[in-house]
């Protein structure tokens, strides 16, 4: 359960964070940020999760819609504790630097590429940094893992200070907008968008069907499926993925997926959301083998 305490806390400094955000010009909508322990074979890892109301990518962000949403955040949730920014239509890029692997080696690198930068910058619930800039043309998002470096522009969103995550960190600005975003430089943008993005693996060979599976590989789908049906309102998209994700790590076909999920009602029922959902699937989640 979210602790509502918290979250009430923050409501009237986000309140009033927002105004200036978006006397900026940007898009951003309320959420809330909780963090989850999660059991794998591989170990116990600590995930951040995201609640908000509706597809925020289909939705424009108005002060009026803001309002709105942040109106029945209060009624469904007791309120909320973060806000996100809509990078495409604030036409930004964040160069979001993880704090793993080669850490120290990524800041520096991004410092020595803009010397003659005054830049913007905040630090991140887990301890990296986000450095803001104006989206440069044809730029678009990519994973770089190596140097534990993000890029989030078209299609992102990022979370602005002074959000916070429920039972994690806090975003913190170290050097706020003042006036303008600066421009990339041309340096950093050439070496980033130089390097290879993350490649997606994808399982090759022939469909199989439910009856090829093995007894625990049926056990597993038959859970994932269950904690669909049993799952709140707020809660659905992560678990509708989980499953999905199932599905496609066992290389399932995809009408007899399909005709899975139609079966469990709700998201899968909406128009094409099965479609589009393992379509993103198929392009852009890395299944793990």
């Amino acid at each position: 359960m979210l602790d509502i305490k918290i979250v009430k806390e923050k409501f009237e400094i986000l309140c009033e964070a927002s105004k200036k955000y978006f006397d900026r010009g940007w898009e951003i909508f309320p959420c809330i940020l909780y963090m989850k322990i999660k059991i794998t074979n591989e170990g116990v890892f600590r995930k951040k999760f995201m609640f908000s109301l509706g597809s925020w990518k289909q939705k424009i962000f108005t002060r009026e819609q803001f309002r709105d949403d942040g109106h029945e955040l209060i009624q469904r949730r007791g309120g909320f504790n973060a806000l996100a920014l809509k990078t495409g239509p604030s036409k930004i890029l964040v160069v979001d630097v993880d704090k793993k692997g080669n850490f120290d080696n990524s800041i520096f690198l991004i410092r020595s590429l803009m010397m003659n930068v005054n830049p913007v910058f905040a630090r991140t619930q887990s301890g990296g940094f986000h450095y803001y800039f104006n989206a440069p043309a044809g730029c678009r998002k990519m994973s770089l893992p190596k140097l534990g470096i993000d890029i989030q522009c078209r299609d992102s969103l990022v979370y602005l200070p002074p959000s916070s995550v429920l039972y994690g960190g806090q975003y913190t600005w170290i050097k706020p907008p003042e006036t303008r975003l600066p421009d990339m430089p041309d340096e950093l943008y050439t070496y980033l968008y130089s390097k290879p993005d993350t490649p997606t693996r994808r399982i090759t060979g022939p469909t199989r069907t439910i009856s090829g599976l093995t007894l625990s590989q049926r056990q597993i789908l038959v859970k994932r499926i269950q904690e669909c049906v049993s799952c709140p309102d707020g809660y659905r998209s992560e678990r509708d993925f989980a499953l999905l994700g199932w599905m496609k790590k066992l290389n399932l076909d995809p009408i007899e997926c399909k005709k899975i999920c139609q079966k469990i009602g709700r998201k899968f029922l909406r128009g094409d959301y099965f479609d589009r959902a393992w379509d993103k699937l198929n392009r852009n989640i890395e299944i793990l083998r």
